[in-house]
């Protein structure tokens, strides 16, 4: 059973609680990008040449971390969170299915609780407490939807933004398709990142067009 039982203080100890616990496999990938550079420029003394590169790959990388949490398909990257990861899920060729889309029209109160109502029960039916949750939308949708909708005056004549009827911490993420959004609790979901080699770069890989490659990993 999934509960505790109750009994006198001399009973035995009837039921172990089991489901709490489950084994999962992660996988590990690799997510990598690369910037090309004439050694000619970099003979200039351009400094800031080099800084530019490196703020470039380091926000390419960031970029694929934010495609992967949002929409990976578990094909060779992270599973994201768009997917749908149950036991029963049909897997094609390491490509999980998204999950399915619910129409939205209003953040009343009824309509966001209904919401929220699904995330109230795990896969097994079984009710769970709904806390952490975020709203994970495209930067365009949210001043054109979300942020009209979900924003109110105060006495004192300022707005307050992101005002849900149940406490929500609003995302905005480029991964995101226009016209869809991710309501979740954010800590059911998890993502390591491991490794430390940085930036590194090599003059040898296109020694003869005379170009040194930045590489990052």
């Amino acid at each position: 059973g999934d509960n505790a039982a109750w009994g006198a203080l001399e009973a035995a100890i009837t039921e172990e609680i089991v489901s709490g616990f489950k084994s999962i496999d992660l996988g590990q990938f690799k997510l990598s990008a690369f910037m090309p550079i004439s050694q000619d420029m970099l003979a200039l003394g351009a400094s800031w040449l080099d800084s530019y590169v490196r703020t470039c790959l380091s926000e390419a990388l960031a970029i694929g971390y934010e495609q992967a949490i949002v929409t990976g398909t578990g094909k060779d990257m992270p599973i994201g969170m768009d997917r749908q990861v149950q036991d029963n899920v049909s897997v094609t060729g390491g490509v999980y299915p998204q999950k399915d889309k619910i129409s939205v029209t209003d953040f009343k109160p009824a309509t966001y609780g209904s919401l929220i109502s699904k995330l109230a029960q795990n896969q097994n039916g079984k009710p769970r407490a709904v806390t952490g949750l975020i709203l994970v939308v495209n930067p365009t949708d949210y001043y054109k939807l979300v942020m009209p909708a979900t924003t109110v005056m105060v006495p004192s004549g300022g707005y307050v933004n992101d005002v849900l009827p149940v406490p929500t911490q609003v995302i905005q993420s480029v991964a995101v398709t226009s016209g869809e959004a991710i309501l979740c609790m954010g800590k059911r979901y998890f993502l390591g990142v491991g490794g430390k080699r940085g930036i590194q770069f090599s003059d040898d890989y296109k020694f003869i067009e005379d170009n040194r490659y930045y590489k990052i990993v």
